[in-house]
């Protein structure tokens, strides 16, 4: 599925079809079917971590930005941490996409690390994979 975030804070369903898997051949035609529809070039795509969406958009719309969910991140980031440690962490990496800089979202992501680093690395890792993207 793809959907549209408009400036006016509408969002528009563009387009809904099934694929293999999550595919870059999938994904890849699902844009190539918007671009042919008239759609233009996004400012921005948000999307989860899965390659194929990647992988196709580096084919298809080159020239757009890229970022990965943050709402993707945090879940993924709670399942690497033990049940009692969640809320808790839940609450730091909830304020990481709303930080009004990048400097402070890279304090609050180290204020992490150095919190539940020693014991939970698979979740710091985690939180760290694709950091700059």
């Amino acid at each position: 599925m793809i959907v549209a975030g408009l400036r006016d804070g509408r969002k528009v369903v563009l387009a809904v079809e099934s694929g293999y898997r999550e595919s870059a051949e999938a994904w890849g035609q699902m844009l190539r079917g918007l671009r042919a529809r008239g759609m233009g070039v996004p400012r921005l795509v948000i999307a989860d971590g899965h390659l194929g969406i990647w992988a196709a958009l580096s084919q298809v719309l080159p020239e757009v930005a890229e970022q990965r969910c943050w709402n993707h991140k945090i879940v993924n980031v709670l399942d690497a941490l033990p049940k009692k440690l969640q809320a808790e962490a839940r609450e730091l990496l909830c304020r990481i996409p709303y930080a009004p800089t990048r400097r402070e979202a890279e304090r609050l992501r180290d204020e992490f690390r150095s919190r539940y680093g020693r014991n939970q690395a698979k979740a710091v890792e985690t939180l760290e994979r694709d950091w700059s993207a």
